[in-house]
């Protein structure tokens, strides 16, 4: 996974791009591939691009257009066959969170692409301020058909559970529905103990401890409508106690 602010993400995946734009000009390409990164947001997402969104960079070639277009179906498909991880149930999208945050001492927010298989595709570091944009933008660009979003955070950092940001998990549910994909789920992790917005719009149960996540297969449902009634139900609730 990225670092907090996708840096070890960007970092690889110029170095990758920079190895190939070499082999292509023959000389010192890193601002082009720093160039192409920035534009696409990913490896990946040079690969997703059309041939006239790869002609509008500057200093880019018919010959490096030619490439990336011809051989991105080959890297998509050998992209896919490499998604090796299921995300098909609360407890794998639980030992997700451990695996990614782990890493990046137990804070962030990640917005995970996955396939018509229930397979992953992407883990992307997200910043909160913008995970709705990125979360369906990214599925857009990556053709993803399902998403889970996933935020971490130090004991006494923040709430265990952020209500505030449900509005804009919302939303990305809505609009992935426009692109024939689906939001899976959206779990608040910290170390030991958990929230899924889709076991409490159903259960109506907050928090959960990790080795108690579900490893039932998810419900191949919407939950936009059920997270609107899950916010319409905290607000009357707070509302109620003033």
């Amino acid at each position: 996974m990225s670092g907090r602010d996708g840096d070890s993400n960007l970092s690889s995946d110029v170095g990758t791009l920079e190895y190939i734009l070499n082999a292509l000009y023959g000389g010192d390409c890193r601002d082009l591939a720093m160039l192409l990164i920035r534009r696409f947001g990913s490896f990946f997402g040079i690969f997703k691009a059309t041939r006239e969104e790869l002609m509008s960079i500057g200093g880019i070639t018919e010959r490096a257009v030619a490439f990336f277009t011809y051989a991105g179906s080959a890297y998509l498909r050998a992209l896919e066959r490499e998604a090796t991880d299921v995300l098909d149930s609360e407890y794998a999208l639980v030992l997700q969170a451990i695996t990614q945050f782990s890493a990046e001492g137990w804070r962030g927010m990640v917005c995970l692409h996955i396939d018509g298989r229930d397979r992953l595709v992407l883990a992307e570091s997200v910043d909160e301020q913008n995970f709705a944009v990125r979360a369906v933008g990214g599925a857009a660009r990556f053709g993803s058909k399902k998403i889970a979003l996933l935020r971490c955070c130090h004991s006494g950092e923040k709430p265990m559970i952020d209500f505030g940001i449900l509005p804009s998990v919302m939303r990305v549910a809505k609009s992935l529905e426009l692109l024939d994909a689906r939001l899976v789920d959206y779990i608040e992790f910290r170390p030991f103990k958990f929230f899924s917005l889709r076991r409490a719009t159903t259960e109506n149960i907050f928090i959960v401890d990790a080795e108690n996540a579900s490893k039932e297969r998810y419900e191949d449902t919407e939950i936009s409508s059920r997270i609107a009634e899950f916010i319409e139900s905290r607000k009357t609730k707070i509302t109620k106690k003033a």
